[in-house]
């Protein structure tokens, strides 16, 4: 297997139309992050804007680019994560799966969440602190390359729940119909 590291403008990649299987990405959050490179950070790197509406469109823009590469049993899985503002998250993650579906034709396959239940702590003392980041899993088909299994690890129960599946039928009856739906 040969791997080749091509460092590009996200929004003009040197890769033909519907060459790449995967893209895993975490952009930079929304003015908390400035990657750095020897100490200066990148001129117009997403999460640089005036206002969360700019930060969107660039990461539309971006995902656009991303479309065009992906294959049409690829997958796109993105990491983003949320900010306070008044006291509110801005619900960033949700506002770009909704644009991404609505504008680019995307198809939310899930959306995962990363739980670190040792994060940062969290110096605000009139909320819970946030222990989790979204993955979303994105395609342009409702089929695509998929290898759960490969990464699936074994159930483990918990005392007296011997048997319940996922969503509370005996062994797993419910989680496996609702799969199929």
């Amino acid at each position: 297997m040969s791997i080749t590291i091509l460092r590009a403008d996200a929004l003009a990649l040197p890769l033909a139309d519907e060459s790449v299987d995967l893209v895993v990405t975490s952009p930079p959050y929304w003015s908390l992050r400035a990657y750095q490179d020897n100490g200066e950070a990148y001129e117009g790197q997403i999460g640089s804007e005036s206002t969360a509406a700019e930060f969107i469109d660039n990461l539309i823009a971006v995902t656009r680019e991303l479309v065009r590469v992906l294959k049409p049993s690829g997958s796109i899985f993105v990491n983003l994560g949320d900010k306070m503002a008044d006291k509110s998250l801005m619900l960033l993650p949700e506002r770009y799966r909704i644009r991404a579906v609505d504008e680019l034709g995307l198809i939310a396959r899930a959306v995962v969440i990363w739980s670190k239940p040792n994060g940062l702590p969290a110096s605000v003392t009139d909320r819970v602190r946030r222990s989790h980041e979204d993955w979303v899993h994105l395609t342009k088909q409702p089929r695509y390359f998929s290898a759960v299994d490969e990464i699936r690890l074994p159930h483990k129960s918990e005392p007296g729940r011997e048997g319940v599946g996922a969503l509370g039928g005996q062994n797993g009856s419910d989680a496996r119909e609702a799969d199929r739906a």
